[in-house]
């Protein structure tokens, strides 16, 4: 079922739509908190919470697009967040192997999930920024299209941003 649909029922009060919804729009949304909180669990609550949030606003919430969709949950999230951890919000500055399993497909190999784990940890020392933009584009799947709209910031703006971050993470990793 559409996601517009979903919302125009679960606005009605159709609690089994707002469950296919959840369904739905969970999964970005845990790991978009994942990513800026230091726990697992602290994730599932910035989820709970966002998700509490979003039902008790939803009679005023209008769906226009999926992008603007997420940027409305996502806004919700990282206040959640910033209440959890103080207005800086969240740094994964240091991760331990087991906080980035939730990023890692099952397939992947040991020496992988090592790269996987030292470039979660470069990413974690990175400026707000740079990291944010990062997270979304790799960890909550956005496009550059997206992330602005999620962001308020310019496409143009986000790519040179992002050539940025890149380019910091690759001297953070001795990769040139």
């Amino acid at each position: 079922m559409p996601i517009e649909v979903l919302i125009t029922e679960s606005t009605a009060g159709n609690s089994d739509s707002f469950h296919a919804l959840y369904g739905v729009l969970a999964d970005r949304v845990f790991m978009f908190a994942r990513g800026r909180t230091r726990t697992r669990e602290d994730a599932s609550d910035v989820l709970q919470e966002t998700f509490i949030d979003f039902w008790d606003g939803l009679h005023s919430f209008r769906f226009r697009s999926e992008p603007e969709l997420y940027a409305y949950l996502y806004t919700i999230a990282r206040r959640k967040i910033a209440r959890k951890y103080g207005r800086a919000g969240a740094q994964l500055v240091s991760a331990t192997l087991e906080d980035i399993e939730d990023f890692i497909p099952a397939e992947t190999s040991p020496e992988e999930r090592v790269e996987v784990f030292d470039v979660r940890n470069a990413i974690g020392r990175l400026g707000r920024k740079y990291r944010e933009i990062l997270e979304l584009r790799y960890f909550s799947g956005l496009s550059f299209g997206e992330i602005a709209e999620n962001t308020g910031i310019s496409e143009n703006a986000l790519k040179v941003r992002h050539h940025r971050a890149v380019d910091q993470l690759k001297k953070m990793m001795n990769y040139g």
